[in-house]
């Protein structure tokens, strides 16, 4: 399943950067607008408010602009946050981005970096016209947004619940879709289903609409047929029913909230390990489904 579409970049905030020599002057600053790091990229070191005390940036903590929110969130279990540089550059190792440090520009009297470009930009314009003078206010214009920030908050937000959404949409589709396969007749699984899919099925025949009960089930009764059906369950990779259900058992619960976009997906990196291991539970069971003999409901995403 290609998530990688998800970026992080959409859900990183603009960061307001300090040094170590004035950040303390920002602290209260830093504090009206309930932020809680004070990054200073320059000396490779950020502020956290809520210990009060200082700690080191690591290479590891800055990404590339297209690097999938999932890798991000997993990396979020590591670091209390993420920065992207639009001055740095990477290169591609094993699958990964490798920040290599500051972008540098050839220029037609040498080689400068982006920070040089910066803190010169005036006299660059002057020693340089056409597509070189542009290049320099591209440059500098950049400067003002040079760095984003990626905290644990930033989980809660509409595109990484969009995602969310996404996984367990395909994940409920498929389960759906097997359960009608292995149950074509929709009386036969009248046992499992709550009397509210009975009715809904039963009036969806009123109005001559064919449609199989598994679509008018919930989750949670999706999950307790496909756990208990052996032939569905290991089409998924299980042969253990407890396994089943206690992998995905969780998955009700982040669909409930993520339906309710008041309540609050993640708290603490905690929360964050916890939905990003359902998440990942749910695309291994996806892909362990022989795609040759599923007919897909789900519609294609246009950012496929």
């Amino acid at each position: 399943m290609n998530l990688d579409f998800f970026s992080t970049k959409g859900i990183a905030s603009s960061a307001k950067v300090s040094s170590i020599d004035s950040y303390q002057n920002d602290i209260e600053e830093y504090r009206e607008q309930d932020y809680t790091y004070i990054p200073m990229p320059d000396e490779g070191q950020y502020y956290d408010l809520s210990k009060g005390e200082l700690g080191k940036i690591e290479q590891e903590q800055y990404l590339h602009p297209d690097t999938p929110m999932m890798d991000a969130f997993s990396k979020l279990q590591e670091y209390p946050f993420l920065l992207f540089d639009e001055f740095r550059s990477f290169s591609p190792e094993d699958g990964e981005y490798i920040s290599e440090g500051i972008t540098e520009y050839d220029f037609p009297d040498g080689r400068y970096s982006a920070e040089e470009i910066v803190e010169n930009a005036d006299e660059f314009r002057e020693r340089y016209d056409g597509n070189w003078a542009h290049l320099v206010d591209a440059v500098d214009e950049s400067a003002s947004d040079r760095y984003w920030i990626l905290t644990l908050a930033d989980a809660n937000k509409r595109r990484a619940r969009e995602l969310f959404y996404r996984v367990l949409s395909e994940f409920e589709v498929q389960l759906a879709n097997l359960v009608e396969q292995e149950f074509p007749d929709s009386e036969s699984l009248f046992s499992d289903a709550n009397p509210e899919a009975i009715g809904r099925w039963q009036k969806s025949k009123i109005d001559e609409l064919v449609v199989h009960i598994s679509e008018h089930m919930y989750l949670s009764t999706l999950i307790d047929l496909v756990g208990k059906t052996p032939n569905l369950r290991e089409q998924f990779g299980y042969g253990s029913r407890n396994q089943f259900n206690k992998d995905f058992g969780g998955l009700v619960d982040l669909r409930n909230r993520i339906m309710h976009p008041t309540k609050t997906l993640v708290h603490d990196s905690d929360d964050l390990e916890q939905e990003i291991d359902r998440v990942n539970r749910a695309v291994g069971a996806l892909e362990n489904l022989d795609a040759n003999e599923l007919q897909p409901k789900f519609p294609k995403s246009s950012d496929q």
